[in-house]
């Protein structure tokens, strides 16, 4: 896992470095760790490669503020996978960081378990992202990366898959049986036709959902309180 902290403040900086340091030992999980004090260098790193898989920003910065730094990384390609968790001296600014699919916001002071609960949250999300899955039609088995899925939609019998490049595939299927398969992913059902990708949702409205691309889909009324529950704390409302 490669993580960067992206902070003007060298000493919080090396704190949460030494935070992550323990959690790799404790957890197994083998983590490079990068620190950032000018957001440039960052900017620069997230042009070349896709290769960050969370990020820590702290919104309180003299030069330039968290949200700034996440509105970069979104309109980014390289960005859109990339697990993003604040920290902040209050609650003030909480809803304003939503719109990023904010795995999640920390108020300080920080403790060790905010940082090993943001770990363990992405890895769950990682090994969650490399699954495949399997479809048939006119007797092709085709694979597809659940993490290039934007969504599923329904039409009778027939399954369109929509990517995140903007490709379509189509299969024979019911969208209740892909549901279930995918019932431990990132994956929420929002109508009785659309099973999205939540990583791929930048909005939450009252009745429908935005995704990345500005495509919106409906929500219906008897699924808003999933969506609302699921995405609400993810999501600007």
């Amino acid at each position: 896992m490669n993580i960067a902290v992206i902070n003007e403040d060298e000493a919080f900086c090396r704190r949460i470095k030494r935070m992550i340091f323990n959690i790799s030992k404790e957890t197994k999980i083998y983590i490079r760790t990068f620190i950032f004090n000018d957001a440039q260098e960052f900017y620069d790193s997230i042009e070349v490669e896709d290769k960050w898989d969370l990020c820590f920003l702290n919104i309180e910065n003299k030069y330039i503020s968290g949200i700034e730094v996440a509105d970069y990384i979104r309109g980014h390609k390289n960005g859109q996978r990339l697990q993003i968790v604040f920290f902040s001296d209050s609650t003030e600014r909480v809803m304003e960081v939503f719109r990023f699919r904010t795995l999640d916001f920390f108020v300080k002071p920080i403790e060790e378990d905010y940082v090993k609960k943001a770990v363990i949250n992405t890895s769950k999300l990682m090994n969650v992202t490399n699954y495949k899955f399997v479809y048939t039609f006119e007797k092709n088995i085709n694979i597809a990366p659940i993490n290039e899925i934007m969504y599923f939609a329904s039409n009778l019998r027939k399954i369109s898959i929509i990517f995140s490049n903007g490709r379509t595939a189509e299969f024979y299927g019911r969208l209740n049986d892909i549901e279930k398969e995918l019932c431990n992913s990132s994956f929420i059902r929002v109508h009785q036709s659309y099973l999205v990708n939540g990583m791929y949702i930048d909005h939450v409205r009252y009745n429908h959902v935005e995704l990345t691309d500005k495509t919106t889909l409906p929500v219906s009324q008897s699924r808003r309180g999933d969506v609302f529950d699921i995405f609400g704390k993810y999501s600007k409302v």
